[in-house]
């Protein structure tokens, strides 16, 4: 007696998972809710991979756009089993307790908040709900990642800076230098301080020499080809031209008119 109430309670329990699962509106018998058992969902390991390495870049339109993939190709183009539902989302709260037992989100502050909102998800709920609370999930775990790549951003232009400040009248100083220094790829620091000045190092360099040669200028104890030599050109000609090509007028000129 007691098996048989089991059972019935067991299929009674997945008669209503199945109508929420089918959004159905009207009688449901317990046995149209058993699926055909080769009705099997696909979640390769190659796309958990994908997920966990595009949200560790902070790439959330990719990550909605492998999600979606998934959700669409067993949710959507096909009908699971209750079981079958319940295992595929299963894993893919799986994938992301994976994702936030790394380094990069155990030490943030978004950590617990996270991993009970994806515990919480339940696979009894509509296809589309479930999928909304993954991405809201994939929201902030990306906005944490963006932050973080900002402050890292901007810390390396300033080292960038700094450095520059130092070491302008070094005649060899490069952008090479300066990557070495920075410990970072020359392409990708070169990239990194345009987007985040809006000027290429280049001229943020000469703009630096410019200034201190200004400075110079102004005392009248260096000669225009000792300063060239103080603010990094081998060549006083060189100086002359860089100088007048920011300023508009020659060393010469800006030192006899008293410029600032």
């Amino acid at each position: 007696m007691a098996t048989e109430v089991s059972g019935s309670f067991e299929q009674a329990k997945q008669a209503l998972e199945y109508a929420v699962y089918t959004n159905n509106k009207g009688v449901l018998w317990a046995h149209e809710a058993q699926l055909e058992n080769s009705s099997t969902y696909y979640y390769p390991l190659d796309t958990e991979q994908r997920l966990i390495s595009t949200l560790r870049a902070g790439e959330l339109a990719e990550a909605v756009r492998i999600l979606d993939g998934a959700f669409e190709q067993n949710l959507g183009g096909r009908e699971l089993s209750v079981e079958m539902k319940h295992q595929l989302i299963g894993e893919m709260k799986g994938t992301f307790l994976k994702l936030l037992d790394q380094k990069a989100f155990m030490e943030s502050p978004l950590f617990e908040g996270a991993k009970r909102r994806i515990i919480d998800i339940s696979s009894a709920e509509p296809p589309d709900m479930i999928r909304a609370e993954f991405q809201t999930v994939m929201e902030e775990l990306c906005g944490y990642i963006a932050n973080k790549k900002k402050a890292a951003h901007t810390q390396i232009v300033k080292q960038m800076y700094q450095y520059t400040e130092e070491m302008y009248a070094d005649s060899e100083l490069t952008l090479y230098r300066v990557a070495e220094h920075v410990e970072r790829p020359e392409k990708y620091i070169s990239q990194l301080f345009k987007e985040v000045t809006g000027v290429n190092y280049s001229d943020h360099l000469v703009k630096v020499r410019m200034d201190r040669a200004a400075v110079l200028l102004r005392d009248s104890r260096y000669t225009v080809d000792e300063i060239a030599a103080l603010v990094g050109y081998n060549s006083s000609h060189s100086f002359r031209r860089a100088f007048k090509r920011l300023t508009g007028i020659s060393p010469s000129t800006y030192r006899q008119s008293g410029t600032e």
